[in-house]
């Protein structure tokens, strides 16, 4: 996916590989808390249906699901941060008005039950 957005932006060989170890090193530090995340689910739905709840160790599994995201949120920063620094203020512009033109086109996609289902429909 490095190789896709250097395309895109029209990185240099140099950035290419810059880009490509930051995603490289962002994966390899994430995939034990995706890991995690995923059990969690699981433990989180045994407990949800299981005869008497814990409440108390729902919470606690709670406040370490948080404790997770906030780590995974600050790894993804720190790796975005990085790429920033790699690319040219002219890479940086056309990074950003294709970030705008994906959310543009995008803008209704799983909104529901068709396009644009939750807007009233304009009178005549």
């Amino acid at each position: 996916m490095a190789k896709h957005f250097s395309i895109a932006i029209d990185a240099t060989p140099e950035q290419t590989e810059k880009l490509i170890t930051i995603a490289k090193a962002l994966a390899l530090d994430i995939a034990p808390l995706r890991k995690e995340f995923r059990q969690t689910r699981h433990t989180a739905v045994d407990m949800l249906t299981s005869k008497n709840p814990d409440k108390q160790a729902l919470e606690e599994l709670r406040a370490q699901q948080i404790t997770r995201w906030d780590a995974a949120s600050k790894r993804l920063l720190q790796a975005i941060t990085k790429a920033a620094d790699v690319l040219t203020p002219q890479q940086k512009r056309e990074l950003q008005q294709r970030i705008k033109n994906w959310r543009e086109a995008r803008a209704h996609w799983g909104r529901g039950w068709g396009w644009n289902w939750h807007k009233p429909e304009k009178s005549q």
